[in-house]
């Protein structure tokens, strides 16, 4: 496994988040022909459970990014989720974590259940919003 400079990453995120957003590519393909070229760095996406939008849209990314930067291979395995994500970076295991922010955030502050330390995270982009409704349990009359 090789090390990524922030601007490697930032380039291979905004290429894959800009391509699969567009929708424009079919992963299967690109990932079939990204599996025959052997001497290229290999870059992972966590993403999470096929149901959700973080499947889809980290093979999209892992797709484009094969396609459009020459010495990678990316590849978006299917994981836990946002949680599993943020250790398996933390851990070498995948270079780049889809994670929803509370959890991203709880670990850069040491808080993230399961990991014994603050995670080293960054926000490269903003996926989708999100909406939190806090409803108070209203005293009864």
């Amino acid at each position: 496994m090789s090390t990524w400079t922030r601007r490697q990453a930032i380039g291979c995120a905004g290429i894959g988040a800009g391509a699969a957003l567009a929708g424009t590519i079919s992963p299967r393909l690109l990932l079939a022909q990204s599996v025959l070229a052997q001497s290229r760095t290999q870059l992972y996406i966590g993403t999470a459970g096929k149901e959700g939008v973080f499947y889809p849209l980290g093979t999209a990314m892992a797709a484009v990014i094969s396609k459009y930067v020459s010495e990678v291979d990316a590849f978006a395995p299917e994981t836990g989720g946002s949680a599993e994500n943020i250790k398996l970076l933390q851990q070498g295991k995948i270079e780049l974590a889809l994670a929803q922010p509370d959890l991203a955030w709880a670990a850069s502050q040491g808080q993230l259940e399961g990991l014994p330390r603050k995670v080293a995270v960054r926000n490269l982009l903003g996926a989708h919003a999100r909406y939190l409704h806090l409803v108070p349990k209203c005293p009864s009359h």
